[in-house]
């Protein structure tokens, strides 16, 4: 526990504010799973759908950006090619 602490604390001053919040969302859709699990509690079909929902979000989010920031790579300087 004191380990997640740490990360949680120092983590997202490593990362912009957009993908800090939606990890945080992540988590909030894996508590659920993560306690269907370990207590077999049987989450319903929407909670599973928002989930899944959040997760896509995310997976697009994270595809968008990786491209944006591939696309706006500067070039080189001729002095260092």
């Amino acid at each position: 526990m004191p380990l997640a602490t740490v990360l949680l604390a120092r983590g997202p001053r490593l990362l912009p504010s957009a993908d800090v919040s939606m990890f945080f969302m992540l988590e909030t859709i894996l508590t659920p799973i993560w306690t269907w699990m370990l207590f077999a509690e049987v989450p319903s079909p929407r909670v599973l759908l928002g989930g899944l929902l959040l997760i896509v979000t995310l997976l697009a989010h994270s595809w968008w950006r990786l491209a944006v920031s591939l696309r706006s790579t500067p070039p080189v300087p001729a002095q260092y090619a």
